[in-house]
């Protein structure tokens, strides 16, 4: 029996050494596993913060990607339209430059009859040469019937006349119309302008009307003129009301000029609160939409407001108006006219084509030949420029447009208000808040704090004791108690307790390091998110500022509107000074040869329309 139990120690005794024996590795291995078990923790934290610069190189580099092409596209879009629009202007050079001679010279003709020094023979052989220069050309057949009246040939002015008429009936009216008022014949100027306001539609007003509209309200063509325009005007403005759906298309026209005047955010304006609100494209419609106001207060000041510059006399102004009237491009020009306009604005916008398609869609109504006569209206006001329009003629379309122009005003500002966003999400990393005006800062900074406490408490939560500190200790224990079982040494089983407490006192240590470091972190987060979020909050109260501004000057538009009246559209007459006096129609020259000089006069006769003119047929080149 004794020998049994001295083969069980022995082999226990043996097992125990082996177990000793094997205790060392093991501890190295536990403290390899350990050092890997951090340098993995530390690679983690590592790739986590380079998955972060990843992310914002990569947004930073998409958005630098995405500026580089809209900066080539606008590039791009630039040289084409400067290339296009020397193309453009060539084209019409080649199909429609022999308009311009004819339109040079009715000025030329005119102030030849003022001055006297040239040849009635060198002006009639001019006007026959542009006769046949221009065979479709409604001017030239015109300019013949001019110098006929003015040589006193009745026959060819008559029958000169009537081929102008028939090629466009109401430009040769208003061209007429014009020219009796320059020569003084009141009487005929009248029977000329009547029948061009009955020709005209109210519906298919023609661009030339904006010469008539600048001629009555300056005083031109006298008070019985005004008397005229004035009541047809009212007239066309009732009938159109009549039609089934003009007044909201026209409500609706205005809306759109209107909104055309909105303003622009620069792009170092409120750079923190786009970047931490996704709310920021509504923010930006809304203050870009309000700051519409200003812009309609500066344009309708101006026409108000500003002194008008008329000329000094009938002459000087007549003669403006013929200048403007027969240099204006016809019907056949148009669509060239329109690339030209669309390349000349892609170049004011330096090349951002979908802004000069925007305002041209907007100004298509202006270079329209024809459009209704509160449309016409609208484009004399806001688009002078394409209309040809002066101060006089502006102040004309305000008065009669002020009660369509207040209505849509009166809409724009309506929607502003539903526009803007009351409540503006804010957004900080994980963090989310909301405010109205950015006064509430104190609130949201509580809120901030109260985030990363929770965020601290979760995040230091998740650090835990590395796994080789609570292995040791437990090794350690069972490796003593096999050894003091086996009949070991005390010494080597405390060895191997010391060993496992070492390790969790390690492992302890490393946790409480990597819990600090974080800890300061979240921190240093936590201030630099409270300093961000005082001056997102500050850029907000900015914005309420700039928008109640703007909004504000919504009642500066509407009390400039309600001041305009319709004596404020109307001028008193010019000075006389006719440019023609009746009498003799011939002259001697100097060299006493007897040669028919052009006179001062025109003929005593006063060329006015036939009974019944010829049909007008579609204006040709």
């Amino acid at each position: 029996m004794s020998e049994v139990i001295a083969g069980v120690l022995d082999r226990i005794d043996t097992r125990t050494r082996h177990i000793e024996a094997a205790i060392p590795p093991l501890v190295q291995a536990l403290t390899v596993i350990g050092s890997k078990v951090q340098a993995i923790d530390h690679q983690v934290d590592s790739l986590v913060e380079s998955h972060g610069e990843t992310r914002r190189f990569l947004g930073s580099f998409y958005d630098e990607f995405h500026g580089y092409l809209e900066d080539y596209r606008r590039r791009t879009e630039l040289q084409l339209a400067e290339t296009r629009i020397v193309k453009v202007r060539q084209e019409l050079e080649r199909r429609f430059g022999h308009h311009d001679e004819v339109r040079r010279r009715a000025a030329g003709i005119l102030q030849a009859t003022d001055v006297a020094i040239i040849r009635a023979a060198t002006v009639r052989t001019t006007a026959e040469e542009l006769m046949l220069g221009a065979p479709r050309y409604w001017l030239a057949p015109g300019l013949v019937a001019l110098m006929a009246w003015i040589v006193d040939e009745r026959d060819i002015a008559d029958r000169a006349l009537a081929e102008a008429l028939r090629r466009d009936l109401a430009k040769t009216y208003l061209f007429f119309t014009l020219i009796c008022r320059r020569a003084g014949r009141m009487e005929a100027m009248s029977r000329w302008l009547e029948l061009y306001l009955h020709l005209l539609d109210p519906q298919l007003i023609d661009r030339e009307v904006v010469v008539v509209l600048d001629a009555v309200a300056t005083g031109i063509l006298g008070r019985k003129a005004q008397d005229a325009l004035w009541q047809t005007s009212l007239g066309w403005i009732e009938a159109l009301r009549q039609i089934p759906g003009q007044v909201e298309t026209q409500a609706r026209r205005w809306m759109e000029v209107l909104e055309a005047e909105r303003g622009k955010i620069e792009p170092q304006e409120f750079e923190l609160l786009q970047a931490h609100t996704p709310a920021w494209p509504a923010l930006a419609a809304a203050l870009v939409g309000v700051r519409r106001n200003p812009r309609v207060v500066e344009r309708f000041r101006s026409v108000v407001e500003t002194p008008a510059l008329l000329p000094p006399t009938i002459l000087s102004a007549v003669d403006g108006l013929l200048d403007t009237m027969v240099g204006r491009f016809d019907q056949e020009e148009l669509p060239l006219r329109k690339q030209e306009r669309l390349l000349k604005l892609i170049l004011d916008e330096e090349g951002d084509r979908q802004k000069a398609e925007e305002r041209m869609a907007v100004e298509e109504d202006a270079l329209a030949a024809k459009v209704s006569f509160v449309a016409r209206l609208t484009d004399i006001l806001m688009y002078p420029e394409q209309a040809e329009a002066s101060l006089a003629a502006q102040r004309y379309a305000a008065a009669f447009s002020r009660d369509w122009i207040l209505a849509a005003h009166h809409a724009l500002v309506a929607q502003d208000a539903e526009r803007v966003p009351q409540e503006v999400p804010l957004q900080l990393g994980e963090w989310q808040g909301a405010s109205r005006d950015g006064h509430d800062g104190q609130e949201l900074a509580g809120s901030l704090r109260a985030f990363y406490a929770a965020r601290k408490a979760r995040d230091l939560a998740k650090i835990k004791l590395p796994v080789y500190a609570w292995l040791a200790p437990l090794v350690g224990l069972a490796c003593a108690g096999l050894g003091l079982a086996g009949g070991g040494s005390v010494i080597v089983a405390l060895t191997f307790l010391a060993i496992g407490g070492l390790l969790l006192l390690l492992g302890k240590r490393q946790q409480a390091k990597r819990r600090d470091e974080l800890a300061a972190k979240l921190d240093s987060e936590l201030g630099n998110a409270l300093q961000t979020l005082e001056l997102v909050l500050a850029e907000l109260a900015s914005y309420r500022r700039n928008w109640t501004i703007a909004h504000t000057a919504a009642h500066d538009v509407d009390r400039i509107l309600r001041s305009i009246s319709p004596a404020d559209a109307l001028y008193q007459g010019l000075p006389e000074e006719p440019a023609a006096l009746l009498g003799s129609a011939l002259g001697v020259d100097a060299s006493g040869r007897g040669e028919a000089l052009l006179a001062r006069q025109f003929a005593a006769w006063d060329l006015v329309p036939p009974p019944c003119p010829v049909p007008a047929s579609t204006p040709a080149s």
